[in-house]
């Protein structure tokens, strides 16, 4: 029934998580949606972790489960994976937040969109004077396309590693979730 948790760290914007496996019983169950929490006890492991409200689980169930802790929180744990035995329901939260950008980076952004703005107009806005409003309404819609292009590009190159780290994060979710039924599906 338990097998021994295995581990790995991910680094993500300045906070390294560790994932763990644990396959265990639930001894109980508390709260009700949104905020629920379990206790759940392997044969050397005793756990107590909030889990997603939609998860479908019972008090006595055997669940198999993978979550993360924050290493500088330890308290800080998220499931991420949750397979009821009993039942054959699978919960998957392979979603982690993306990195959140600083101010510095958000100021970055709004001079070269202000920038590359201010060159489209003198670019474009001779060809379509004849009529404003139509001018004003594309002006407006190159200076959105133009945020989204300097956002998406500005954060990938930035964020590079931790958008990395977050991938193979949950790469390993999903491998530690299929390692449970690996052996079993053989018998």
């Amino acid at each position: 029934m338990s097998q021994q948790p295995k581990e790995q760290e991910f680094a993500i914007q300045n906070n390294v998580y560790t994932l763990h496996a644990l396959q265990g019983q639930i001894r109980e169950l508390e709260g009700k949606a949104p905020e629920r929490r379990i206790h759940i006890a392997s044969k050397d492991t005793e756990l107590e972790i909030d889990i997603p409200w939609q998860a479908e689980v019972d008090q006595g169930h055997e669940i198999d489960l993978v979550y993360a802790v924050n290493k500088d929180q330890p308290e800080e744990k998220k499931a991420y994976y949750i397979y009821d035995r009993d039942t054959g329901q699978i919960e998957l939260d392979d979603t982690h937040p993306k990195p959140n950008k600083n101010m510095i980076l958000a100021v970055v952004d709004f001079v070269l969109v202000i920038i590359l703005g201010l060159g489209a107009v003198k670019l474009i806005f001779p060809l379509i004077q004849d009529d404003f409003l139509w001018g004003m309404g594309i002006v407006l819609a190159l200076l959105i396309c133009i945020y989204v292009l300097v956002n998406l590009a500005t954060y990938s190159f930035f964020y590079k590693g931790d958008l990395a780290q977050r991938k193979a994060m949950n790469q390993k979710i999903k491998e530690l979730g299929r390692a449970f039924h690996a052996p079993s599906q053989g018998t």
